[in-house]
């Protein structure tokens, strides 16, 4: 956190770039962030928080950094935005720092490597009957250097697929499974995932992955999915309509 002589240095900084510039020494976190990214923001989080309007902002988003912040090129690279830096001034109160203004276009998609994950499961079942639901404990690690950061609009869920052994996808997506509010880098996380088996018996792949609602799947962005093995039985109550799937 800066002092409040450095505030007003970064604001000088934002002038000289002819930058609209607005003192965030209020306290007032921004619009519709959330509360557990008050205190720390990332640069990662920043470009989150750009995405989760329901009706993202258009134009430039400036951001001013000291040049020694992590919040500076190496990190910023790592992100895959775009950012343009349109210019660096000395600061007003200090001798040993310099502030940079970066701009970033808006509105912003979520960089591909964004979309990364490890998914473990803590039992691995064998066997399941026809339309079986159960709760399946699993550990979810962000992989990504980006902050994994929920929206009303699009939300992130661990949810799954069913594959027969041919390979053909069975009664398309499955039930969702709510993630945190935030997920930082590296970050493990422990869901308790809900299940539901297929109605006919066979021989499946339980492909279990994130899904970013309305825009993509993670592994199908290049994300590794859990992939189980698992047979179908008929239920004790009757029987399955249809052949056994293979």
């Amino acid at each position: 956190t800066y002092s409040h002589t450095q505030q007003i240095s970064a604001m000088w900084a934002g002038l000289n770039t002819k930058t609209p510039v607005v003192n965030g020494y209020s306290g007032s976190a921004p619009p519709e962030m959330p509360g557990t990214m008050t205190e720390t923001l990332p640069f990662s989080g920043i470009m989150q928080w750009l995405q989760s309007f329901k009706r993202p902002p258009k134009g430039r988003f400036c951001l001013i950094a000291a040049t020694d912040d992590p919040l500076t090129a190496v990190h910023q690279v790592e992100t895959g935005i775009p950012i343009e830096s349109i210019g660096s001034t000395t600061q007003y109160f200090s001798r040993d720092r310099h502030y940079t203004a970066f701009v970033i276009p808006l509105p912003i998609q979520m960089p591909r490597q964004a979309y990364a994950h490890g998914i473990r499961a803590a039992d691995q079942p064998s066997t399941l009957t026809s339309e079986q639901s159960i709760t399946l404990p699993v550990f979810v690690r962000n992989t990504s250097p980006m902050t994994w950061v929920q929206t009303a609009a699009q939300p992130i869920h661990l949810s799954y697929r069913w594959f027969t052994a041919s390979g053909a996808v069975d009664k398309g997506d499955g039930l969702r499974t709510e993630l945190p509010t935030v997920v930082a880098p590296g970050a493990a996380i422990a869901l308790n995932a809900s299940i539901k088996a297929p109605s006919q018996p066979g021989t499946y792949t339980l492909r279990l992955s994130l899904v970013h609602e309305t825009v993509t799947w993670f592994m199908d962005q290049g994300a590794k999915s859990l992939d189980l093995p698992i047979t179908v039985i008929p239920s004790s109550g009757g029987q399955s309509n249809g052949k056994p799937k293979t």
